[in-house]
Formats: C-alpha cells, structure tokens, sequence
C-alpha cells in the first residue's frame, strides 16, 4: 500500500481544486461550507477497525468528491436533454471532451456513492457485500479498505490533473 493519509490527500485537493480554476477558468468543486469543513480535514486512514469510523470517512469523501461537484458551473459547459441529471452524469458529459479521457474516474465515482447509498448512508446488505467485491474490499480488514480507497482517490486527482495538463483538453 502507498501509505496515504489525509494530509497527502488534503493537499492534493486543492492543489487540483487550483490547478483545475487556473486552467478551465472555473471551480469544479464548490468550497466547503463552514459547516462541512471538517469534512475535508477528517480524511485519513482509519484508527480503528470499526464502521462507526469507516462509515464516517466513506461520508466525508464522498461529501467532498460527489457532493461539492461545482453542477452550477458544469451545466454551463454541456449540453443536457434533462434537468435532474446527478451530479456524476454531469461531470461525465464534460469529461467526454477532455483529452486524455479519466477513464477510471467516473466508475470510482459511481462506486464510492454506491459504497456510501449502499453502507453509510442506509443498512448493509446485498447490495453493500455487492460493492465491496466490485471494488475488491470484501477480504479486506476496514482500515485496509479505506487505504485501498483513499489510494484510488488519489490516482483519480492524478488522472483529472492530466487533463488540466494536457494542451488538447477542451471541455467546453
């Protein structure tokens, strides 16, 4: 495992949050309210092996990663045949332009909300034993899974920073 924790992760953030400002001319992700703050500061790997801890880490992530998506901002730069689109639909149609593509940003999107919908946010059942394969987790020990996750959280600001990097991107 790459040892992250949260002040690698925290950092990285907003350095794409700027880069991404810098280059596009817009905030992909809305600021933080004041309230949700310590979203942000509280990712890190777990303390302990309990979900009490995991499900509140998956929450904030997704918090921060899903939730505080700029939608305002990228509904400008598409086109939509709907309006109740979510959030990662949108982020999905304005990445289809950029070059190179985030190929594995969008699946690990839609498997972190479903890691949450599915486990954090209502009961574990079928539906959670389902994605924790999918996103192979299910023999892993709590704070190695949230490792695992916070690894593929990484890799996929790596991979959006190499659209803010490209000259060819154009996702407008």
């Amino acid at each position: 495992m790459g040892g992250y924790h949260g002040a690698v992760y925290t950092a990285k953030f907003e350095k794409f949050k700027k880069d991404w400002l810098e280059r596009f001319g817009f905030s992909l992700y809305k600021e933080l309210s004041e309230e949700d703050t310590h979203c942000l500061k509280s990712i890190r790997l777990p303390l302990y092996e309990n979900y009490l801890e995991f499900d509140n880490l998956i929450l904030n992530l997704t918090k921060v990663l899903i939730d505080y998506l700029n939608e305002r901002e990228i509904i400008k730069r598409i086109k939509l045949d709907k309006t109740d689109v979510p959030g990662i639909t949108k982020l999905e149609i304005l990445l289809k332009h950029s070059t190179p593509y985030p190929k594995n940003v969008i699946p690990f999107f839609r498997n972190l909300q479903s890691l949450r919908s599915r486990g954090a946010a209502h009961q574990k059942g079928k539906g959670y034993k389902k994605i924790m394969e999918e996103m192979n987790l299910e023999d892993k020990s709590l704070i190695e899974a949230f490792e695992i996750i916070l690894e593929k959280t990484i890799c996929t600001l790596d991979e959006l920073t190499e659209v803010i990097k490209s000259k060819s991107s154009n996702i407008f």
